[in-house]
């Protein structure tokens, strides 16, 4: 039975010892953070966006069809911001998954939340229901975080030992993704693509 949800990306408030941060929150159409289904019903969740740039939310977990499954510009261009998607499937499994954003770095902006879906057994139960979902912050922007990664991806405490590591060429699939490979000199065939 489809019974329409509504998602909501935005802009929220949290206080970290006692300091405020605003930082990007998925909510239901309850104000609560993440969604939560009951057996029988259809996956028919109307996505707004209303952050002040583009978005998209994948459903970690679920079997959706491929062209909403929220990564951008491989299942679906990304999501303007005042613009809504409405994502329409069967549910097909039961569980404590979760939904999050692909784009750029908004996960590591707590751009996540919880999505439930529950089973026969598990919505009769006589249980009190407490999730509870586990973000890494920091008050330092993730760019800024990324960009010192990068800066010092290899140069790292105990790491000095891997120098004159030849014979490792032929790895050319594993690209870094834009790491720098600093401080591993002598490692023939391990540049970045």
């Amino acid at each position: 039975m489809p019974i329409r949800a509504g998602a909501n990306a935005a802009t929220r408030q949290i206080e970290v010892e006692g300091k405020a941060a605003t930082v990007f929150g998925l909510t239901g159409p309850d104000g609560r953070p993440g969604l939560t289904f009951a057996p029988g019903e259809a996956f028919d969740v109307t996505l707004d966006n209303r952050l002040a740039e583009p978005t998209l939310i994948h459903w970690h977990g679920m079997t959706e069809p491929w062209r909403q499954d929220g990564v951008p510009d491989l299942s679906q261009p990304a999501l303007a911001p005042g613009k809504s998607y409405t994502y329409g499937f069967p549910l097909n499994r039961s569980g404590t998954l979760w939904m999050h954003s692909h784009y750029g770095l908004q996960e590591q902006q707590l751009l996540a939340a919880p999505l439930i879906l529950h089973d026969r057994a598990s919505a009769a139960a006589e249980e009190q229901e407490v999730v509870l979902l586990l973000h890494d912050f920091s008050f330092r922007a993730p760019e800024e975080i990324l960009a010192s990664l990068q800066g010092s991806s290899m140069n790292t405490p105990g790491m000095n030992g891997m120098s004159g590591m030849s014979g490792m060429s032929g790895m050319n699939g594993m690209a870094s993704g834009g790491l720098s490979a600093g401080g591993m000199a002598g490692m023939s065939g391990m540049a970045p693509a």
